[in-house]
């Protein structure tokens, strides 16, 4: 009887760790979709950046051959 309850709480731990491998794996995948998500908003905003920067130096130099 106390080996029968020694394989059962191995198993019980062993799905356990199935479950909980599972739930990392989950997380991780979530994790690398919102990397993604930051990591494309912030080439945006630098694109939007850059394209400012530029707007305002032509500006800025149609100012100076007026």
């Amino acid at each position: 009887l106390p080996i029968s309850d020694g394989l059962a709480a191995a198993d019980k731990a062993k799905q356990e760790l199935a479950d909980a491998d599972a739930r990392v794996a989950d997380e991780i995948k979530k994790a690398r979709v919102d990397a993604a998500q930051i990591t494309d908003r912030a080439h945006q905003q630098a694109v939007q950046i850059v394209d400012k920067a530029k707007q305002d130096a032509i500006a800025e130099a149609a100012r100076d051959l007026a």
